[in-house]
């Protein structure tokens, strides 16, 4: 008897984790729409931002006029930053999902994921922009999918 319960709470120490941890990457929403706000610097990393957000089962859609949200809206930030130290500079990602407020995205908005990816390597080029493919790639591993419920909370 007591081999029998140890194998049983090792089994439950295993297992405890994995059967709680399965909703955790998934966010629920009614109806999944997300406002992207896109990176002037680099059309590449837009797309490439946009295509991993459809991947995640977000229905992409641009921001009304170039600069409006309505209030209530999910939206989506991507920044870059190459902070110049050495002769290869890495680059820093920083990725966020907001609600919005206002009819602006503003500083105060709620944050529902925020995540700051760094890559140093590879060094392939000076300027760094396989490494912020990297950097996003990794990034978008800890952003949750998104599940529809509707609008009364509804699932569908």
């Amino acid at each position: 008897m007591p081999k029998r319960f140890k194998i049983c709470i090792v089994w439950l120490y295993i297992l405890t984790p994995l059967a709680f941890s399965a909703g955790e990457f998934e966010f629920e929403h009614s109806d999944c729409t997300i406002r992207y706000v896109p990176l002037q610097s680099s059309e590449k990393l837009n797309s490439k931002a946009q295509n991993l957000l459809k991947e995640h089962d977000y229905k992409v859609k641009p921001l009304i006029d170039g600069k409006r949200l309505l209030v209530g809206e999910m939206y989506f930030t991507l920044e870059k930053e190459l902070p110049k130290k050495k002769l290869y500079s890495a680059c820093v990602i920083t990725v966020k999902i907001k609600k919005a407020k206002g009819n602006q995205p503003r500083m105060s908005d709620k944050v529902h994921f925020a995540k700051t990816i760094k890559r140093t390597v590879p060094r392939i080029t000076f300027k760094g922009s396989e490494r912020c493919n990297f950097a996003i790639k990794e990034a978008f591993i800890h952003i949750p999918s998104c599940k529809v419920i509707g609008f009364a909370g509804e699932k569908r």
